[in-house]
């Protein structure tokens, strides 16, 4: 039994999902082609070292983005940190640089447990009132954009219609994240999934779906590991290519869809090469827990942390609440099962409302948050570049907005690591239920 079978394949699974992200923004072009290289040279080879230093390098990348991390680059970087974790503990009891062999066995109960609690997180946040109030649910707005870009009939916005697509959702997340622990319904999740992600990567989730496949590579049987590294070897480069495409189309071409229509393309390859004989190994497997190792508990447990931060006060993006309705902000909730008062920090309490008198004013997202509420820490971290973007502005504070200051007069009331890890959505004042964001 090779032990290491299936490290091959996640390799090129985690190197490509990076680099499908990474393509929407390559600057400067030094480092990008860099990248590029280094992606061709790991591939071509897996490797403990070439994964370790292209995972060292990757995080180094992510964390230049704090505290403004999305979803999937949160997730990356603390699989690229267990990654380089796992190797040094495995080397060091080796005294020498780790196989394949030594260091899949460690990693891949990890990741399989990091993908039961991404899922169950993602699904646990939009078990809040708004997720099912049919005027701002984030379920129906996305149905509307499946139905539009599938030119399916839209559904109304009804008391129904919230519950049937809400329910669906959550019998996938959170469903779906139970039935993983079990070895006899895992292949059923990872086809749903794969199937789900192939068609969410159409309209523009293709970078959270990459990372996905990477994942599903942990629950491939005993039996089967060694014929998706076969299969690795030979379509991985063909992988890397078809990202290099996306790019290259992207770039080339004048037209918002071609990036998320090639990124589709490789989920859907990644796609089959992974679960192309599920039929053969479905009512086997794959144990979750199959060797206790702390990485096989650190990586979950910082996933799990990751996913909890909105509840005890900290950051509220980045953070697995994506398109959730979650609402947790100026000591407020609106969550179905957690109750006000489990914050222990008070990062979400104090908030400045921006003029709407002002005019537009753009955030990082080009939203226009003009009338919103920003938390006080992230107008720290963010007073430069909104500055710098719409020019100075009014913004009030205090028990119904008593005290009016221009943005750049505002004392500052956090420290340096506060502004690079935490990060906050705009808050809407209205006393109704939100709508959807990001």
């Amino acid at each position: 039994v090779n032990d290491g079978a299936g490290f091959q394949a996640f390799t090129v699974a985690f190197v490509a999902a990076f680099l499908l992200d990474f393509a929407e923004d390559w600057q400067p072009w030094p480092v990008a082609l860099a990248f590029v290289a280094l992606a061709i040279w790991v591939v071509s080879r897996p490797s403990v070292g070439r994964l370790t230093l292209w995972s060292a390098l990757s995080a180094w990348w992510i964390v230049h983005h704090l505290p403004a991390l999305s979803n999937h680059y949160s997730l990356y970087l603390l699989i690229a940190a267990a990654i380089v974790g796992a190797a040094s503990v495995e080397s060091a009891r080796a005294r020498r640089l780790a196989s394949g062999r030594e260091i899949w066995p460690a990693l891949r109960p990890a990741l399989a447990l990091t993908t039961v609690v991404m899922y169950f997180g993602a699904g646990f946040h939009k078990l809040n009132s708004a997720f099912f109030d049919p005027s701002v649910s984030c379920a129906l707005d996305y149905a509307d954009r499946f139905s539009l870009w599938y030119h399916l009939p839209a559904l109304p916005r009804s008391a129904w219609a919230v519950a049937a697509v809400g329910g669906a959702t959550l019998f996938w997340e959170v469903g779906g994240a139970l039935a993983l622990l079990m070895r006899r319904t895992q292949w059923l999740v990872l086809l749903i999934c794969a199937t789900a992600h192939g068609l969410l990567s159409l309209m523009m989730f293709y970078d959270f779906s990459a990372l996905a496949i990477a994942l599903f590579v942990s629950f491939v049987p005993q039996k089967g590991r060694a014929r998706i590294d076969d299969r690795a070897r030979v379509y991985g480069p063909s992988i890397i290519g078809l990202t290099m495409a996306a790019w290259g189309i992207h770039q080339l071409v004048s037209f918002a869809n071609t990036q998320r229509i090639v990124g589709a393309a490789f989920v859907i390859v990644a796609g089959w090469f992974l679960l192309a004989d599920f039929g053969s190994w479905r009512r086997v497997g794959a144990p979750v827990i199959e060797r206790w190792h702390p990485v096989a508990l650190l990586l979950p447990a910082a996933v799990l942390l990751l996913a909890a931060t909105p509840y005890l006060g900290l950051r509220t993006t980045g953070n697995l609440s994506m398109f959730s309705n979650l609402r947790t902000e100026e000591g407020q909730t609106n969550h179905l099962v957690v109750p006000e008062g489990t914050q222990l920090f008070g990062y979400q309490h104090d908030v400045v409302i921006v003029q709407s008198d002002a005019g537009p004013i753009y955030n990082d997202r080009w939203e226009d948050i003009s009338g919103f509420a920003l938390v006080t820490t992230a107008v720290d971290a963010e007073r430069d570049f909104l500055i710098d973007r719409n020019g100075d502005f009014d913004v009030t504070s205090g028990a119904a907005g008593a005290s009016r200051s221009s943005i750049s007069e505002l004392p500052s009331s956090s420290n340096w690591l506060e502004r690079t890890l935490l990060h906050f959505r705009p808050i809407q004042t209205s006393d109704e239920a939100n709508s959807c964001r990001w």
